[in-house]
């Protein structure tokens, strides 16, 4: 029952006797040399010392387990699990896996089913997905047996962990599949609440392969959330369903107002327990407020054992580090998650995004390429499009550096273009990077009017979004199209707004842009000293962000040695 190698206190309690009379018999077995023999002081579940003993041979113990009848294994089985049950909230969860294999061979398969759900939490702790979508299967199968009653309290959060675990590994479709399994079981048993919950798990996949249907999850969600008069669903649902449409439809003000206020509601009352709570934090720091996001983020990957919760919170940090210039952080996130999952032969697909995002703005065009690739999994069409759109952003960029507008223009326009890149997490940030990138092709190739319509047009997008990096950006490019067209009046007060939102934002990233863009302005104006200032504080911000990596790292050299970083440091005080 216990093994070959087994503890006189776990004899004891499967049998009910006393262990020093088991020790002694143990003992008298073991100095004739029958069949066992000691195998030292082993420390029990619950902190004492028993003596430990093994068999000679596997085959004596096959050989007394065989002798006994069906009825007393399982009774025997039965006994022992019962006796370590308790040790599970004890502060031993390790012990999951064995006792619910004792609680199995002793056909009480309704706790042999939650043994084995705490069994999945201990495999999704070590990040070790497969293996917890191999216990939670198991455990599925074990309720299909049992009375409604039983399998009412099981099958909805086997199914839902299931789905945890399959999203974490990017299997979308998979992990959509198991939360519409759970949607339906708790129609079928009637659960109003359950169901809420395992709909608004779904639109987690859902609105990253099918946005349309991650919508249409989301409104049957907040119809179901209105009949149950529930406030805190309410708030959960709304907080969820806002973020999803904030994150992978478009920006709105009235979206972020709800999900600001749903969160309040749920903070104030100790509760969060829909996925909306981690997908808030992307909320936050697309709001520019990068801390209160960190904070979060980080007390999410620390606590949690959702791997759904776990592996977005952990890309949110990474997303928040590189908005805050942190590049070396990025890398150690990146460089950590990608060797998780690695070691356990999975795909590493949230990290190749964090990790091509950098090289991007490090200007390693061939690195991001490189890191596009990284996807040899039968589901990749699932992540095409943020992998497609990164690396046609990029493209267009490296044909801008090359002098190959014409190029350039073209791969800028396959992003912008809704019928070849659908919509994806933040596809709209993404656009307005390719717009960037077209005004950048327009003005190179001499094409003010155009650059100036397209800049535009780009600064009432931006400003309409709380995003401060692309806020900043917008004005500045403003600036770079105004002095284009010889309006120096415009190009300073361009400027001088994106200036305004430096003061207010951290944003180091569009911040050396600014800060060089504003050199170049104020030099045309004839302020030579606030000229002076500016690239001064261009040249600051961009070694933080060089120094912010490990040294010796590659994109160090890649980040300074870019035509448009080694010209602030090149040229002095003339344009």
């Amino acid at each position: 029952m216990v093994g070959e190698h087994f503890a006189v206190g776990a004899v004891a309690a499967m049998l009910g006797g006393g262990a020093a009379a088991i020790e002694e018999a143990c003992e008298k077995l073991a100095r004739r040399q029958q069949f066992i023999r000691p195998a030292g002081i082993h420390a029990a579940a619950d902190g004492s010392l028993t003596p430990r003993f093994e068999f000679r041979h596997s085959l004596y113990r096959q050989a007394l387990y065989r002798s006994l009848s069906g009825l007393k294994r399982s009774a025997l089985h039965l006994s022992l699990g019962e006796k370590l049950f308790p040790l599970l909230s004890g502060g031993k969860p390790e012990l999951a896996s064995e006792v619910a294999l004792h609680f199995e061979e002793g056909c009480d398969h309704a706790r042999a089913a939650r043994c084995l759900l705490l069994a999945a939490e201990n495999t999704a702790r070590r990040f070790s997905y497969r293996d917890t979508i191999r216990v939670l299967r198991h455990a599925l199968e074990l309720t299909e047996g049992l009375p409604p009653e039983s399998r009412a309290d099981l099958e909805v959060p086997i199914l839902q962990r299931m789905g945890d675990a399959h999203y974490a590994l990017g299997e979308m479709s998979d992990s959509a599949r198991c939360y519409e399994a759970a949607s339906n079981f708790a129609v079928e048993i009637g659960s109003k609440s359950s169901q809420l919950c395992a709909l608004v798990h779904s639109a987690v996949p859902l609105w990253y392969i099918n946005p349309v249907r991650g919508a249409e999850i989301c409104r049957q969600a907040l119809e179901m959330s209105r009949e149950l008069a529930d406030p805190l669903l309410a708030a959960q649902t709304q907080l969820a369903a806002a973020s999803f449409r904030l994150l992978y439809d478009e920006w709105r003000n009235d979206d972020a107002e709800i999900c600001a206020h749903a969160e309040q509601i749920l903070r104030a009352n100790g509760k969060v327990k829909f996925p909306g709570e981690v997908f808030y934090v992307y909320v936050l720091a697309m709001r520019g407020d990068y801390e209160e996001a960190h904070r979060q983020a980080e007390a999410l990957v620390n606590t949690t054992t959702n791997p759904t919760t776990r592996v977005l919170a952990s890309g949110a940090n990474g997303l928040i580090q590189l908005l805050r210039g942190r590049f070396g952080d990025v890398r150690r996130i990146v460089r950590s998650g990608r060797e998780i999952a690695e070691k356990n032969g999975e795909t590493p697909w949230m990290y190749i995004f964090g990790d091509a995002w950098l090289h991007l703005i490090c200007f390693d065009f061939d690195g991001v390429q490189r890191v596009c690739q990284i996807n040899p999994r039968s589901d990749a069409e699932e992540h095409a499009a943020w992998t497609r759109t990164v690396s046609r952003i990029s493209s267009g960029y490296e044909k801008l550096h090359q002098g190959n507008n014409t190029a350039a223009l073209e791969h800028f326009a396959e992003v912008r273009d809704v019928q070849v890149t659908p919509r994806f997490f933040l596809h709209w940030r993404w656009r307005m990077q390719a717009v960037l990138g077209t005004i950048e092709a327009l003005l190179r190739a001499g094409d003010v009017a155009n650059a100036r319509r397209e800049a535009k047009s780009f600064l009432e997008s931006a400003r309409s979004v709380a995003e401060p990096n692309m806020r900043a950006r917008a004005w500045e490019i403003s600036a770079r199209v105004a002095m284009a067209g010889n309006d120096l009046d415009e190009a300073v007060r361009s400027i001088e707004n994106a200036l305004q939102i430096l003061d207010k934002f951290d944003t180091p990233v569009a911040a050396w842009q600014v800060h060089r863009t504003a050199w170049l302005v104020f030099l045309a104006a004839g302020e030579r000293e606030r000229a002076g200032k500016s690239r001064a504080n261009a040249i600051e911000v961009i070694m933080r962000l060089a120094d912010s990596f490990e040294p010796g790292d590659p994109l160090i050299e890649s980040f300074l040695t870019a035509p448009a970083i080694r010209r602030i440091f090149e040229r002095g005080t003339s344009a």
